[in-house]
């Protein structure tokens, strides 16, 4: 629970760029053809505010 989250890294071949998205929990990718990602991000944490 106190581990950082992993990042989750989409590099694109046609542009030659690499998306990164950090604080992932979980990914899934079609089994069978398909361009599409889906992913949980962890949710952020709360900070107290300083007055």
């Amino acid at each position: 629970e106190n581990l950082p989250k992993d990042t989750l890294a989409i590099y694109a071949l046609l542009g030659d760029s690499l998306l990164k998205i950090p604080n992932i929990l979980s990914f899934k990718v079609p089994e069978k053809e398909g361009s599409v990602v889906a992913y949980l991000l962890a949710p952020e944490k709360k900070t107290k505010e300083i007055k």
